[in-house]
């Protein structure tokens, strides 16, 4: 399962391995591991019947993919990681989903999530590389069943780092795309200004296929090297292990001529981050208000205090 999703594509293609054998496996860990972990709140049912459907010509031939309990799939429960949605099955799959499936993938299970996305603690599920710490979130069960390679790849949704943080602390690969370059039709809404769906994967140069796969057309430039800003100002208080990593990253990418990179300074950044929290308390407001008076006991005390 350690293998890139590029080299499992490939060898699904030359026949030396079974999608159905790979769903197994799967399966087998998530019952052995995620009884402690729980990164999945439900399993598709029919996920081995799907492993069998096998379109060698598809892009995504047979792979099977998490899906954040934020985000609708027909025929399985979808709770948006709320008791007052315990019941829910959707009808329709969301538009992200409904993309990878024609791409050739089709959902494992859904995976845990903090209630309606609010969260960076994602409890209760535990981060594979320790079981006493959180996993991040609020897209923590997508980034701990890849960490315990209980997942191939995974949808997660990210509207103030609900990709970045959980990717960073499971030590995965996690992209928040460009806003709208992947549908977010299907998918409960934070803040419909600042919402967006990204993949969740081992390695990095997986990203551009699953990118693909979702509906977002990505365009590999031929133009090299590329130039790039890097805001220094976000370096100033992180940690210094973290800051030797990134400025190695940086060196290899100028070393090896693939980008010019120079440092940028955003002025703004406080009022950036200020106009940020004002959007996305008012639409988060906006979204909950419907629903909110008559359902606020079922809703748990600190998201309740948090939406009032």
């Amino acid at each position: 399962m350690k293998k890139s999703i590029s080299n499992l594509i490939s060898l699904i293609k030359k026949g030396g391995l079974d999608p159905l054998e790979l769903t197994e496996k799967l399966l087998q860990r998530i019952k052995k591991y995620d009884g402690v972990l729980n990164s999945y709140v439900a399993l598709n049912p029919d996920a081995e019947k799907h492993a069998k459907s096998l379109n060698k010509s598809a892009l995504l031939c047979g792979l099977p993919v998490s899906v954040k309990d934020l985000i609708d799939t027909a025929k399985i429960p979808t709770t948006y990681g709320s008791v007052i949605f315990k019941n829910y099955i959707p009808k329709r799959d969301a538009k992200v989903v409904a993309n990878l499936k024609r791409a050739g993938a089709f959902v494992l299970g859904k995976t845990n999530t903090h209630e309606f996305a609010l969260g960076i603690e994602t409890p209760p599920t535990r981060n594979p590389w320790d079981i006493t710490r959180i996993p991040g979130g609020s897209s923590g069960g997508s980034a701990a069943s890849i960490a315990a390679d209980l997942a191939v790849f995974a949808l997660g949704t990210d509207t103030g780092g609900s990709i970045r943080i959980p990717a960073s602390m499971c030590g995965i690969t996690g992209l928040k795309p460009t806003y709208s370059k992947i549908s977010t039709q299907g998918v409960f809404p934070e803040s419909w200004s600042l919402d967006h769906v990204g993949p969740m994967c081992r390695f990095a140069s997986d990203l551009p296929l699953l990118l693909e796969g979702m509906g977002y057309r990505v365009k590999r430039s031929s133009k090299f090297p590329l130039k790039l800003g890097l805001e220094s100002n976000f370096l100033s208080e992180c940690e210094k292990d973290v800051k030797s990593a990134l400025e190695a990253f940086v060196n290899k990418l100028v070393s090896e001529s693939v980008a010019e990179v120079q440092e940028v300074s955003f002025p703004l950044l406080e009022q950036i981050n200020s106009a940020h929290s004002i959007i996305d308390t008012s639409e988060i407001a906006t979204v909950h208000k419907k629903f909110i008076q008559s359902t606020k006991k079922s809703i748990c005390p600190f998201q309740s205090n948090k939406l009032s």
